[in-house]
This record gives C-alpha cells, structure tokens and sequence, in this order.
C-alpha cells in the first residue's frame, strides 16, 4: 500500500481484510434480501439481519443494523418505526455497519417486493443514483456539499425528491 493510502486509511488498515469484509457484508445482505418477504414484520426482518451477520462471521457491528418497510422507510433516521409489516407490493432496505477485524463496512440497499411498476423503479433508481454519485466523487474529487447537489440533480432527473434533513 502507498503513503498517500495508508494515511487516508490509518496505519490499522489491511486493505485485503477491507476487501473480505466488503465480500461478507454483501452476501449478508443478499441473504437477508432473499429471506424478508411479505408478512414479515419489521421486527422480524430486523432480528432476521442481527442473526444473518453472525452467520457471516460479524462478531460485533459499528452501527446497530437499521431496517425499515414501507411507510418507515418515509421517517428521519432516528424517529423511531411504527409497528409494520411487509405488505406484497411494498419497499424496504437495510443498513448494516458490521465489524471484520476491526474493519467496518457500511451498506444498505434498497428492495422492492412484488410487481410495482413504481416501486420497483425506485429500487433502481436508488442504486442508479448512488452509483453516479460514487462516480461523480471519484472523478471530480468532489466537496460534501457538491456530491449532495449532485445528487439532488441526479434524483430530480429520475422525479423523485432527495430528502433534505
């Protein structure tokens, strides 16, 4: 690892063991994707996530897992859930920050279940964006408040609106 990497990063890091943690924390999610489904509660879906990292070998997490459905996914980050449960044609997504050897990988993703049109190109358009943005980071070097004007550009373009609090 170069210099200019290794002071971005901080001397503890292990580039290989970043690597593996990033493997695991996306199969975790795919395995909880393949899991939740309608009739599930929140809950559910959320203790679901807490066991499905264990599983994957996380022995402790960052950021506690965050998992909304349907109308929660609508709140502020820290206002809490109303009871819920999935519905056929409905959104949901996962947080995750779960530790590998001392190495954290924050992911979430979004799902829909059924076969809403709209739903399901909300799904899309939200990796859409987060892939652009990523891009436009990378390429333009860009400050905080530029990626978050990108961003609200790029979600305006799909007519959605980027929440702003």
């Amino acid at each position: 690892m170069n210099r200019e990497l290794a002071e971005r990063v901080g001397e503890g890091h292990e580039h290989a063991t970043m690597l593996e943690a990033r493997r695991r924390t996306l199969a975790a999610v795919a395995d909880v994707a393949r899991r939740v489904l309608p009739g599930m509660t929140e809950e559910e879906g959320l203790e679901l996530t807490r066991r499905t990292l264990r599983v994957h070998g996380f022995e402790r997490d960052w950021a506690e897992p965050y998992l909304r459905f349907g109308v929660n996914t609508l709140k502020k980050y820290g206002e809490p859930s109303e009871p819920a449960v999935l519905e056929p044609n409905d959104i949901w997504f996962v947080d995750v920050g779960p530790l590998w050897q001392n190495h954290e990988c924050d992911y979430a993703e979004t799902f829909a279940v059924g076969d809403d049109p709209e739903r399901q190109r909300l799904a899309r358009d939200v990796r859409a964006i987060f892939d652009r943005t990523q891009r436009h980071w990378r390429e333009a070097r860009a400050t905080g408040a530029d990626l978050y004007r990108f961003a609200a550009a790029e979600t305006a373009a799909r007519g959605w609106q980027l929440d702003i609090e």
